[in-house]
This record gives C-alpha cells, sequence and structure tokens, in this order.
C-alpha cells in the first residue's frame, strides 16, 4: 500500500453504490482543485435546461475559483455549478464542494462533486478526472492520506472504518467517540507527561558535574507511579471488554442446574438452550443477541461450574466457562434459591475474583418453590458482610419457569451495561482494542521497570531513561506514531474504495 504515490491526485466515488437522491465523487491531491476547475462552469444567469449535450468543456468559464475567492479565505467554498460528463452526457447540474489548503480531510486540496445519485452519471465523471491527471483511489487511500498527513491518528483512522461498518446505533457511537480522541487524548496526556519527565532526567545527565537536580527520586516515582496505574486502568478496561465482538458480553455462570439455560430461553425469548433437569446438560457454551432495553447484549450461558470433573470433555467445558467468565463485562451468577446460600457465597468469592472489573448479578432462581422474602434478606446480609461484594454486586429474584422477575431482572443488566459504559469513559473498538492490548502491557512492563530502579540505593538515570523510552515508543505504536507498513497496509486495506 505504501508503495502508492501519496502525492498523485486520485478520485473515487464516496456514497454508496445503490441509487440515490445525491451520489459524490472525491478528488484529493494537488490537482484536484485545477482538474475540478477545467470539468465546471458557472452558472450564467441566463441558463436554460442544466444539460446541454454536445459542447466542449474549454468553452465555458468555471465557477471554482469565483466560488474560492467568495469563501474570503475559509477552509471551505462551495458553489452551484456545471459539471462535464463527456461528449454524450455532456454537462450535469451539481455542487461542488472545494477545500484548496491542506485544512481538508486529506490534508490535501480536496473536491467533492454532489451530483444525481446515478451510477454511471458518476463513473462518466471519474473518467473525466481521469483523463484529466486524476488515478482511482486504492481501498482506504483517503484515510491513509489523512493518517499521514497529521490530521488523525491511528485510532482515529480505524475508527472512520468502525463509522462505516457499524451495525447499529451503539457500534456507531463507540466508533465515534474513538473518532473523536476518546483514545487519542489519554494517549497524548501520558505522552506528554512521559516526555516531560524524560526531559528532567536528560537535563540533569547534562549537568551531572554540576550536582544539579532537575527532578527528585520521589517526584521521579511519583510521576512513573501514576503513568503506570494509567496503563494499567486502561488495560483493564480493554479486558473487560468482548475483543471478538463489540457488543457488550453478558456472562451466565453458576453450579449445574441452578437454571441458567433456562434463564437464558426466557430473556431471549426463544428456545436457544436445551433444558434438562439431568446435571450437566449444557457442556459448550451457548450465545445469544439479546435486546435488553434500549442496549443489545451478547448473553452467553456456560456450562455449570464444579468440582467433580468425570472426563477430557467436562475439563475442556469447565475451561469455556472460566473463559467467557474473564471476557464478561456483566456476570449473572445464577443460584438455585432452595439450596444452600452460605455454600453458593464462598463459590461468588471465588468467580468474583476472576473478573472484579465486570459488573455482577446474583440472580436467585426458582422463586416459585421458595419464600423469596427470607431468602434474599439472607443473601443481602451476608453480601453485606463479604468485604469483596461492597457496592458492586446486586441480587434479583426471579423465576425462569414462570417470567417472575424478569422484568426487573432486565432493568438491571441494562442498567449495568449502561453504567458500566460511562464508567469507562473510553470506548474502543475491537480491532483497536486488539492491537493496542500488547503494546499497553509492553508499556507497563518498561514502566514497572523504571519504578524498581527508583528503589534502588544508587539512582540509575540512564537506565530509567531507555526504560521510558521503551515506554513510550510502545505508547507511539497506537497512535500510529511510530508505524511499520505492514500495519497500515493490515488496517487501511480493510476499507471501502472512496473512503
Amino acid at each position: 500500500m505504501l508503495f502508492w504515490n501519496l502525492e498523485d491526485t486520485i478520485v473515487a466515488v464516496a456514497s454508496g453504490n445503490a441509487a440515490s437522491v445525491r451520489g459524490i465523487v472525491r478528488l484529493s491531491g494537488s490537482k484536484a482543485i485545477e482538474i475540478a476547475a477545467e470539468l465546471s462552469r458557472a452558472l450564467p444567469s441566463s441558463l436554460a435546461p442544466s444539460r446541454v449535450t454536445g459542447e466542449s468543456v474549454e468553452s465555458h468559464p468555471s465557477g471554482v475559483y469565483q466560488a474560492i475567492a467568495q469563501a474570503n479565505g475559509r477552509s471551505i467554498a462551495t458553489a452551484e455549478v456545471d459539471v462535464w460528463l463527456g461528449d454524450i452526457l455532456g454537462w450535469e447540474r451539481g455542487r461542488v464542494y472545494l477545500w484548496p489548503t491542506e485544512r481538508s480531510y486529506t490534508g490535501q486540496p480536496s473536491v467533492e462533486f454532489h451530483l444525481v445519485g446515478c451510477l454511471p452519471l458518476l463513473e462518466a465523471l471519474i473518467e473525466q478526472c481521469r483523463l484529466h491527471g486524476a488515478r482511482n483511489a486504492q481501498p482506504g487511500e483517503f484515510t491513509l492520506r489523512s493518517f499521514m498527513s497529521g490530521r488523525m491518528d491511528l485510532t482515529q483512522a480505524e475508527a472512520v472504518l468502525g463509522v462505516i461498518n457499524a451495525r447499529g446505533d451503539q457500534e456507531l457511537s463507540v466508533a465515534l467517540s474513538q473518532l473523536a480522541g476518546g483514545l487519542s487524548k489519554p494517549l497524548k496526556e501520558l505522552r506528554t507527561g512521559l516526555i516531560n519527565v524524560l526531559a528532567h532526567l536528560e537535563a540533569g545527565l547534562d549537568f551531572v558535574e554540576e550536582d544539579i537536580e532537575f527532578i527528585s527520586s520521589e517526584e521521579l516515582r511519583g510521576n512513573l507511579v501514576r503513568t503506570f496505574e494509567q496503563v494499567q486502568q486502561m488495560l483493564v478496561q480493554i479486558h473487560s471488554r468482548n475483543i471478538s465482538s463489540s457488543l457488550p458480553k453478558v456472562v451466565l455462570v453458576g453450579r449445574p442446574n441452578a437454571g441458567k439455560s433456562s434463564l437464558l430461553n426466557a430473556l431471549s425469548t426463544s428456545s436457544t438452550a436445551i433444558v434438562s433437569d439431568v446435571r450437566g446438560t449444557t457442556r459448550d457454551y451457548l450465545s445469544a443477541h439479546v435486546q435488553v432495553g434500549s442496549v443489545t447484549v451478547e448473553m452467553i450461558d456456560t456450562a455449570g461450574l464444579d468440582c467433580s470433573i468425570q472426563s477430557d470433555i467436562d475439563m475442556e467445558s469447565q475451561q469455556q466457562s472460566w473463559q467467557q467468565l474473564k471476557e464478561a463485562r456483566v456476570v449473572l451468577m445464577v443460584t438455585d434459591g432452595t439450596e444452600d446460600g452460605e455454600r453458593d457465597l464462598k463459590f461468588l468469592g471465588s468467580l468474583f475474583q476472576s473478573n472484579p472489573a465486570a459488573r455482577w448479578i446474583v440472580v436467585i432462581n426458582k422463586s416459585d418453590c421458595y419464600s423469596s422474602e427470607a431468602v434474599t434478606k439472607n443473601w443481602q446480609d451476608q453480601l453485606h458482610a463479604a468485604s469483596f461484594a461492597a457496592g458492586v454486586i446486586g441480587i434479583s429474584n426471579v423465576s425462569a419457569l414462570t417470567g417472575a422477575g424478569l422484568p426487573r431482572l432486565r432493568e438491571m443488566i441494562e442498567s449495568e451495561v449502561q453504567q458500566l459504559e460511562f464508567a469507562e469513559g473510553m470506548s474502543l473498538l475491537p480491532a483497536t482494542a486488539s492491537r493496542c492490548r500488547e503494546s499497553l502491557k509492553r508499556c507497563g512492563d518498561s514502566l514497572q521497570a523504571a519504578i524498581a530502579m527508583t528503589e534502588q540505593r544508587h539512582l540509575q538515570e540512564e537506565l530509567i531513561a531507555a526504560e521510558i523510552r521503551l515506554a513510550m515508543e510502545e505508547l507511539g505504536w497506537i497512535a500510529g506514531e511510530v508505524y511499520t507498513d505492514d500495519l497500515l497496509d493490515r488496517i487501511f486495506s480493510q476499507f471501502c474504495i472512496g473512503k
């Protein structure tokens, strides 16, 4: 991909292939304004029909430069013009939008022709642009130019793809948040902080013989610890998301025969899971997309967690259940209300340690077979006394059989998902999260090594500075300040042409 000449003028259809009221042809490059001027003319006040066939393009003055002059230095100019589509189609009425400076999307002079959304007309205009010196754009080349010119970083470029591919309001919201700098801003703050620390360290090294201290060991350690904690918090946020899917993952866990499969069927209003009185019916995890109030979640029923492993299949199903639990954003710990609650509380404690970043709800099932008030009071008292559960675990009484309590449980799930989204404060697309997770881990490792060095009796400024540089480089990989051709090719090759 990077063997393309980024100084060429490129052209592509930037709207969809289907017929529409408006279609867009986009130009970017050094000759974009010149080509637009050659292929358009100002509308004379006496103009009759919008299309006049058989007339040469050179015989009419352009309205492009007039529009730029009237823009009074603004970054965008626009005018209604006639556009030349060739000898057969002639002139077609349209509107041209001009970005004559580097303040365009791509950081180059750019043009958009807006015509009737008829694909043959748009293709005719592209052919005229090619005849006047443009070439066809490659997939993602417009956004690549924006990245290469510094108009956006790599996480924002990935967000553009996320906006294009969004399958609903929730995915669109995540992509727009990332595009607006949801990850770029905290990354920039982290790098700026490390640059300041490094500058003080290196200044001290330059004046080591004069015994001038630019930053104390306590201040150095404090800055590094704060940065390390922020990096770890980012990792927790990424880990709390389901990397394989942008939908929030709600995982049902519990002992065998607690009613998890029945609850999944009740919440999804379909027979997704096989239900049986025989323990261990679910051997693999089951997944269903479930609409819960205003949010759509991926709800997963896991095999019952039990210490009595009977076979290799049982062991594999247990491992899959634990893995799904670790990736959950909301965990429904399903318990049988007719059985010993104290034993399940200890069980909950062991589960909670696997994913403390998730939101947790204890679902006491089979409320049609016990006294809801007494069982709920017992669980509330025990959770109140359990230090690990303080303020992070809710309780819901339900009957998957009769449907009692399900509306309230749906409200709780919706609320927990929304609270988690708000608390995270940083939305990440799955592709971005997957790419930057390892870089953040390596960044944290370097910071941890630097912090350990500050605890030594003799401060090793050179080694600390080297670890800080490594940490900064890893942050640079995420933002795209450090990159390889292979990395850019992998990202931008996923784009469609015209974006």
